[in-house]
């Protein structure tokens, strides 16, 4: 399924645990649809990416964000479920310039764009079960896990500072 993710009022989060090395970047899978639910394009745009602590099952504060434009790679066209059939799916690909320490947390992955076109973040059958939503702020618990793959960075540089964003 896919989970309607922009940077207004309502994004999705993703828990992982068990990350030994720097996050250097990310890719991930979604869709656009317009809020009719019918498919469209995504405009090229910025994603707006957040890590959250973990904070006992729910995101606890802000420890990196990354403001990126990614690659985006056309995979073809889904077939089912009939509601969804015809939205085209992609894959986005982005590194950052400085990693992300975090071995446990939460990420969001939102789309910086006001078009009427949303980006729908993909699920995942593999993961650990454990994700939610973020409306203006309060938090969901959902039994879902949405399509991300880490890529292990660079350590960050001293002194470097994290909560800022890149552009």
């Amino acid at each position: 399924s896919l989970r309607f993710s922009n940077s207004g009022g309502r994004r999705f989060v993703d828990h992982f645990s068990g990350i030994m090395a720097p996050i250097g970047g990310l890719r991930w899978w979604g869709a656009g649809r317009e809020g009719s639910g019918a498919p469209c394009t995504l405009p090229a745009g910025q994603f707006i990416i957040t890590f959250f602590a973990e904070d006992a099952g729910a995101p606890g504060n802000v420890v990196a964000t990354r403001t990126v434009t990614p690659s985006c790679s056309l995979l073809g066209a889904l077939e089912a479920p009939p509601y969804l059939a015809g939205t085209d799916v992609y894959q986005f690909d982005t590194t950052f310039e400085r990693s992300v320490v975090l071995s446990e947390g939460w990420v969001s992955i939102a789309f910086d764009d006001a078009t009427t076109c949303s980006f729908n973040w993909s699920s995942s059958l593999d993961g650990d079960g454990v994700g939610g939503r973020l409306d203006d702020g309060v938090f969901t618990s959902l039994a879902v896990d949405l399509s991300l793959c880490m890529i292990e960075g660079p350590p960050p540089s001293e002194g470097e500072g994290e909560g800022e964003g890149e552009g």
